[in-house]
């Protein structure tokens, strides 16, 4: 089950962000920014919560509603965003990163963010913070191979079992169902690689049993599609 819940600045009491989840899920926001991290890359809720925290106050929470279905807090969070107004939150857009599969931002939502971007120079601490919060990447971000690698991996690739690579490529044209938390079919993907393109690599240890769900949905490999 899942619930909404605010982040309320302890000293106006004024909701700045609101989102969904379930668990320990609200609390994640405050630990990532301490340990300098942007939340979801939302570098404006990070600067929110840090000043905040260098008052040495604390971010404070607000639970709307709790019990919910996925499709119901989904609901409810987009409806309360759009009632406090997206200018007056640090959420990027008005549906949180749990917005439903489909959901795309309206022409006017999508002006507003590009107006609002539009111009907008980091700061010499926004950019420092941005390379700490890089320090504990593994990813090849910022980085390069060295020439020996590069010739590593070239190698690697001309050695690769083509058979195995066409059987696998054969795999991922299988279709995916898509379904929420009480068994019902959300949407049936033509393919693995569409469904992992459109919603994220977490679908993919989904359908192989490395975790139940990813995005709040239980994803399952169909049949081949034809």
């Amino acid at each position: 089950m899942f619930y909404v819940y605010c982040l309320v600045h302890p000293k106006t009491n004024k909701i700045f962000y609101v989102g969904m989840g379930s668990g320990k899920r609200m609390y994640t926001h405050v630990q990532k920014v301490k340990k300098n991290i942007p939340p979801n890359n939302n570098w404006q809720l990070f600067r929110a919560i840090k000043h905040i925290l260098k008052e040495n106050l604390n971010v404070e929470y607000k639970v709307l509603a709790s019990n919910l279905t996925h499709s119901n807090a989904l609901k409810l969070e987009t409806d309360t965003i759009n009632n406090i107004g997206l200018n007056n939150l640090c959420n990027l857009n008005y549906g949180g990163t749990g917005r439903l599969p489909g959901y795309k931002h309206s022409t006017e939502t999508r002006k507003k963010i590009a107006i609002a971007n539009t111009g907008k120079v980091k700061s010499e601490e926004t950019k420092k913070l941005i390379g700490i919060s890089k320090l504990n990447n593994k990813n090849m971000l910022g980085k390069s191979h060295s020439d020996l690698t590069k010739k590593k991996i070239s190698a690697s690739w001309k050695k690769r079992n083509q058979e195995k690579y066409k059987v696998a490529q054969i795999h991922r044209r299988k279709s995916v169902i898509q379904l929420d938390l009480e068994g019902n079919i959300i949407k049936v993907w033509e393919s693995i690689t569409s469904a992992i393109k459109f919603n994220g690599k977490s679908v993919s240890d989904a359908l192989y049993g490395r975790q139940k769900t990813a995005y709040g949905y239980v994803w399952k490999i169909h049949q081949e599609v034809i």
